[in-house]
Formats: structure tokens, sequence, C-alpha cells
């Protein structure tokens, strides 16, 4: 699937967190970024463009990596795991990776508006 253009109205910081994010995902999984790409529909440029912070994958995307790479998405948006756990509930993910590209970009939206509460 094509990336969409969600740069213009993301914080560069943000876009960086979240490619080191998917990066450390895809290490510890062992993975290389061709084998993510091709898992995901994408070009191995697409994802190094992606954890170098330069692209911001679309909504549909960002669930898709995490549910792919066993990531979380409470960790990355709240910097943690729980007591060294996943913490993300597999059903929660699998029923946000459901959800319609509008409604996955609302939320991404709201996530990225809790981390900058959360930072200030």
């Amino acid at each position: 699937m094509a990336e969409r253009n969600f740069n213009r109205n993301t914080d560069p910081e943000m876009r960086r967190r979240l490619g080191r994010f998917f990066q450390s995902g895809r290490i510890r999984k062992k993975m290389t970024q061709e084998q993510l790409a091709e898992a995901l529909g994408l070009t191995k440029k697409s994802v190094s463009f992606i954890e170098n912070g330069k692209t911001y994958p679309s909504p549909e995307n960002i669930f898709r990596m995490t549910k792919l790479l066993d990531l979380s998405l409470d960790e990355f948006v709240f910097g943690y795991a729980h007591m060294g756990q996943n913490s993300a509930v597999p059903e929660l993910n699998e029923a946000l990776g459901k959800l319609n590209p509008e409604a996955q970009e609302c939320l991404v939206r709201v996530l990225f508006e809790i981390c900058h509460i959360a930072e200030a």
C-alpha cells in the first residue's frame, strides 16, 4: 500500500520517535528492512524513510507494523512497557487494525495530541 503524505501536520521529532520505535521493533524481531517492506507491501526505501523519520507511515501501516512487530501503541505513546511485558492487549490491536483509514487517521492524531500533552 502506498504511503499518503501525513508529514505536513506532524512534528518532525514525533516522526523520528515513531521511526526509532519501529526500527527497534524490527531489530528485536531480527528482520531486515527488506523483509519488513515485503510484509507491508512497501519498498525498502519507504521503510528506511519511516525509520529515519523522513516519512510518516499511513495510519493503516502504523497498525500493521505494530501488529507485525509485536509492538504496543501504548508503549510508544507513554514511553514504557508494563512490568517488562507487552502492554497492548492483542484483541485491542486487532480491533484497531480493522478501523477504516479515516478512523485510524483520527485515532493517530488523538494519540499524537496525547503525546504532546504528556511531554509538556
